[in-house]
């Protein structure tokens, strides 16, 4: 076929109007089949010793220096032993499922049991695009990605849970079309369509078979539990697996898990649902390329899931004796909680944004960007409208509709009223948002000496996206972290009952539950509700935004060499945070349910989703880099970051945020941020081996041996970070009288570098329980953790079967991770100040060399 040509593109000259034969439609294609097995043992699980299970724990009252306490009578136990007679049915069954310890000395209180993890993943990916030339001006591609995964764990968490068994599964597709209607004016569309489904099963048996079976549980107030693959989940904070606490709340650290875990059960759904259309326009003309664009995103995430809480759990804090073990021998759960499921949940969020740019070249050596992006953010609904809204000023739920309504499960709570949007005066879909987000930013890029040396500035406004594309649709409820979402726990309530019970305290010498009648019944007795309320005009008045500005200077310098200095900043305003409600403001006089502000006898807690917190952020950069002839690039650079907010925000990209410790002082969160790393060192190095003809050695190599040694290229990667924050937490007393357990402690001296052992790296004496009537003074990522190394290395080579380097290849490549088989320290085993594992940062065997391989075949 016979065409007149143009360049495609906004600076292009249409000169050429010879006819030219269209070049042929190139199809690109890779499969990558994988599958990985890897064995690798597992730490910081605590097993009970051989004492503690016969109810001696003389151990762990000689490390804390204070006696266990019998809770009926308030004295110790003689010399700290609990009688067999005391010891709950419950407990000992619980133990006979808890392995016994083997690692360490005897006694040891940390890291003394370590188990195998066995995991299996077998992947596809195919990935195809073909792109087509329609005409002259015209160029259509079509872009399919698809991934299958079935992974298989065992002993994900702890020896109990059996591990997972699940199946995942990704689609893309995509169009873009491209169109020159000018040598300075052209047309962008695409289209994409995401999809991530999966499905997983986690648990070695019927959660209900556990429970009432194994454990004993069978008193349940009447109530039913699912018959599926499960566990329930029985919580401590110095024994089971510790939790990696590296990401912990703002107040309390991650509890550790005995038996059960978090994601213990089935859950199955689209996370990634995603539809997404663009169009971007590009103009240029003199001095300045001008750009705009449109983009629609509807996000359609679907889920449905039987959680770990489906057959209950169960908190013991050490509130009542001192110890949490030994709570749980006696039986005493401080708290327990029993969550009914729902139907497949069918989340909808649309967004709509606009951006227009101009690129103007002042002069030769003075580029300014100067642009907008207006964006709009839909308010989130159940496609079955099967959600609400709590109305914190009248206390009463707010559904959209009558159907609604007429949905509420049965055993919801008829003292918790139950109202229409139109009744309550709220909106269609419970909320209101802003209509418009303006976002201005600005940029320059100037070289006011030579070419060798650039300045880069920029400052530009960004706002919070409300929910990423793959936010779970709903709430995963974590230790008090809220995890992304569109309907948080706003999709339960009435429509996923969820019972809770505590705290628990000793009346007239008699517990209000115990471990083995969990649930306390009564004529109508319904247990305690939370509740969400998202207030309606909160997003309306405002949306939480961060100001960046940065400044980059560039330098090329003689003989390859080339440096980099940057700075970044950033200002953050209106960041979301959680209030509870529900909790009384700290006093010297003891708790009762009769403080709560919401009542005694309905809400255990009443979250509010407020916007208010700050944050700023400051980073430096520097970088050096060099390209030698031989072949050899090398890459140094050196980070030191700095962030302070009142909030615990973007911990894994929530929108909600996190509980603040004290609802009546959000300031007093004020600190670094959880898992943060300040400083970071990374040392790269990529070189071409020089063997094979044209190279430096073996040049007269015969022509199949050539090509076995020539083109091979090897690259290291060393990585040297520290000083991750942390936050200190105590449990096992209530010492603002609150009815919650635990929170941070007070700090005496500077608890950091202590080491005076090997593996401690805090200095425990610098904490201490608070005293009565208020919270401790610790401020939040006031812990510094040690520094860490690793080196990566990485050797590939292509084929290629053709001369033409666009054609068919094969590609061969060999990966060594932590190449020197270097054990760094791994931990912190735990945060609580209570845990022996406070500060122990112990050489663990699970940090070790992997080496595998990958070829991969394309055209």
């Amino acid at each position: 076929m016979l065409h007149t040509q143009c360049p495609q593109g906004p600076q292009a000259n249409c000169a050429d109007k010879s006819p030219t034969r269209l070049p042929e439609d190139p199809f690109y294609f890779v499969y990558q089949p994988q599958t990985s097995t890897v064995y690798s043992l597992v730490p910081f699980y605590v097993s009970p010793t051989n004492k503690m299970r016969r109810g001696d724990l003389s151990e762990f009252a000689q490390f804390t220096g204070r006696p266990i306490i019998d809770p009926f009578t308030g004295q110790p136990f003689p010399n700290n032993q609990i009688p067999d007679a005391r010891i709950s049915a419950i407990a000992k069954n619980t133990l006979k499922l808890v392995p016994e310890p083997n690692s360490g000395p005897a006694g040891a209180l940390t890291n003394n049991y370590l188990f195998w993890n066995f995991d299996r993943s077998e992947d596809d990916w195919w990935q195809f695009r073909f792109d087509h030339q329609l005409s002259e001006r015209d160029t259509f591609t079509v872009s399919f990605r698809r991934f299958d995964r079935h992974r298989r764990i065992y002993h994900m968490s702890h020896p109990f849970d059996g591990g997972n068994d699940g199946t995942h599964e990704g689609r893309f597709i995509g169009v873009q079309w491209s169109h020159t209607f000018s040598p300075t004016l052209l047309n962008e569309f695409s289209f994409a369509r995401t999809r991530q489904r999966g499905e997983q099963n986690q648990g070695r048996a019927s959660g209900r078979s556990i429970l009432q079976q194994e454990l004993g549980i069978t008193n349940l107030g009447g109530r039913q539990v699912p018959d599926s693959i499960g566990s329930p989940n029985i919580i401590t904070q110095t024994v089971g697996y510790q939790f990696t606490p590296s990401t912990a709340g703002a107040f309390n650290p991650q509890p550790s898990q005995l038996i059960g875990g978090h994601t213990s059960g089935y859950n199955a759904g689209d996370a990634g649902n995603l539809y997404q259309v663009r169009n971007n326009v590009s103009y240029h003309i003199k001095s300045h390329l001008f750009k705009t664009g449109v983009e629609y995103r509807l996000q359609k995430p679907e889920e449905i899931w039987i959680a770990g809480e489906a057959w209950g759990s169960y908190t013991f804090t050490g509130d009542f004796t001192g110890y949490d073990f030994a709570d749980f021998l006696l039986g005493l759960p401080y708290r327990t909680a029993l969550q009914g499921n729902r139907g497949r949940l069918r989340a909808r969020h649309l967004e709509l944004g606009f951006f227009a740019q101009d690129d103007w070249k002042v002069t030769p050596k003075l580029t300014i960007t100067a642009g907008a992006r207006f964006q709009h953010y839909g308010v989130p609904y159940a496609a079955d409208g099967l959600y609400y809204n709590f109305d914190v000023a009248n206390r009463r739920i707010v559904v959209p509709d009558d159907k609604a309504v007429a949905a509420v499960l049965p055993a919801y709570p008829k003292t918790i009223s139950v109202v229409t949007a139109a009744q309550a005066g709220y909106p269609e879909h419970l909320a209101e948002f802003k209509r418009l987000l303006v976002e201005p930013r600005i940029g320059l890029a100037w070289r006011p000496w030579s070419d060798k040396f650039v300045v880069r500035m920029g400052y530009g406004i960004y706002h919070t996206p409300f929910a990423s594309p793959t936010a779970f649709a709903t709430d995963r409820f974590l230790t008090g972290i809220f995890a992304p979402g569109l309907l948080w726990g706003r999709d339960g309530g009435p429509y996923r009952l969820r019972e809770e019970f505590g705290p628990n305290q000793i009346v007239g010498g008699q517990p209000l539950f115990t471990f083995d009648r969990p649930f306390p019944t009564g004529p109508g007795r319904v247990g305690l509700q939370t509740v969400y309320s998202q207030p309606v005009s909160s997003r309306k008045e405002n949306w939480p935004y961060d100001q960046q500005w940065n400044l980059t200077l560039e330098r090329e310098l003689p003989n390859g060499f080339a440096v980099r200095l940057s700075y970044v900043g950033s200002k953050g305003t209106h960041w979301p945070y959680v209030s509870n409600l529900q909790i009384p403001a700290p006093s010297t006089t003891p708790f009762t349910p009769a403080r709560r502000p919401f009542g005694p006898d309905i809400y255990s807690s009443v979250f509010r989703f407020d916007l208010g917190g700050n944050s700023t952020y400051h980073g430096m950069d520097v970088e050096l880099t060099r390209q030698f002839s031989t072949g050899l690039y090398f890459r140094g650079w050196y980070e030191w970051k700095k962030t302070l907010n009142d909030v615990q925000g973007g911990l894994f990209g929530s929108t909600t945020g996190i509980e603040t410790q004290d609802p009546y002082d959000r300031r007093s969160d004020k600190g670094y941020q959880d898992g943060f790393q300040p400083q970071r060192v990374r040392l790269m190095g990529v070189y071409d081996l020089p063997f094979g003809t044209g190279k430096r050695f073996l040049t007269n190599m015969p022509g199949w041996l050539n090509h076995v040694v020539r083109g091979w290229t090897i690259g290291e990667l060393t990585t040297i970070s520290g000083k991750q924050r942390y936050t200190p937490a105590f449990t096992g007393r209530d010492t603002a009288n609150i009815g919650r357990s635990g929170g941070r402690p007070d700090q005496l001296c500077n608890p950091n570098d202590f080491g005076p052992s090997p593996g401690l790296l805090w200095n425990r004496n610098c904490f201490a329980i608070p005293p009565n009537g208020r919270f401790g003074n610790s401020s939040r990522g006031m812990l510094s953790g040690p520094w860490i190394w690793s080196s990566d290395l990485r050797l590939f080579k292509t084929w290629y079967f053709t001369s033409d380097k666009q054609g068919a290849y094969m590609k061969l490549e060999m990966y060594a991770d932590n190449v020197f088989n270097h054990s760094n320290t791994q931990g912190p085993n735990s945060l609580n100040i209570s845990s022996p594992g406070f500060g122990r940062f112990d050489v663990t065997p699970s940090d070790y060399r992997r080496i595998y391989m990958r070829l991969r075949i394309g055209f």
